[in-house]
């Protein structure tokens, strides 16, 4: 009896065993199992990941290329308006100022102070395209309002943190240049001066030969000699 009752208990435990083992492969299995579904919707995760980048990566250099060419398009139409901004354009060479830049002094916004070639090569550059960067400035205003503040920006940390100064005016007004218009201006006034006094002279020898000319300062006219008295003069006394 004793021998049949250890025997039934190694049995149970035998059969304990295997159930513990079954249970904890069916465990390891569905663990793996979960593994393998996560892993496979972890990598597929990354590459739906990676084809959003790439798409978007891609549409902001469409974004980017039809930015430009906007840009370029209204730069162009307003050059022919502003044959001033056309030359400026040129002198200052922003894309080649804003590469020289950077070599020299890097970004201007993370240095605490310039170094003395940076300063150097800025205010070279500020003094070489003189009036032209104010009139850049100005059509960038019109053209890209952000651009434009982005340069402004970009001013005024150069001038606080290298001491760098820019023209303050531009050269010329927003629809031709200012010498020419200050110069056309004075033609016109010479020219409208000499046409008054051309009239004036005329009037004087139209007055003149009829015989009274008007004094300016009054009513008051000069009489001219009578007739009678060119043709009846009395000799003079002996």
């Amino acid at each position: 009896a004793k021998s049949a009752g250890s025997s039934m208990k190694l049995i149970r435990h035998s059969e304990s065993q295997g159930n513990w083992a079954r249970a904890t492969l069916a465990t390891t299995l569905f663990l793996s199992l979960c593994v393998l579904l996560l892993g496979g919707h972890f990598f597929a995760y990354q590459n739906v990941l990676k084809s959003q980048q790439a798409r978007a990566k891609s549409l902001a250099g469409v974004r980017s290329s039809l930015s430009n060419e906007i840009i370029s398009q209204s730069e162009q139409d307003y050059m022919k308006l502003n044959p001033v901004y056309t030359r400026c354009s040129k002198k200052a060479d922003i894309s080649s100022f804003k590469h020289k830049a950077l070599v020299s002094c890097g970004d201007v916004h993370e240095l605490t102070s310039c170094s003395e070639p940076c300063t150097a090569a800025l205010q070279s550059y500020a003094d070489a395209t003189g009036c032209c960067w104010e009139t850049v400035m100005q059509g960038y205003e019109t053209i890209d309002s952000q651009v434009a503040l982005a340069w402004r920006n970009w001013q005024g940390t150069a001038a606080g943190k290298c001491g760098v100064s820019f023209h303050p005016a531009s050269c010329g007004s927003s629809m031709g240049e200012k010498s020419y218009s200050d110069l056309s201006d004075t033609v016109h006034r010479l020219l409208d001066a000499a046409h008054g006094n051309q009239n004036a002279l005329q009037a004087i020898g139209h007055t003149v030969a009829r015989g009274a000319y008007a004094d300016p300062n009054g009513p008051a006219a000069l009489a001219a000699p009578p007739a009678s008295a060119l043709h009846h003069r009395t000799p003079p006394a002996r």
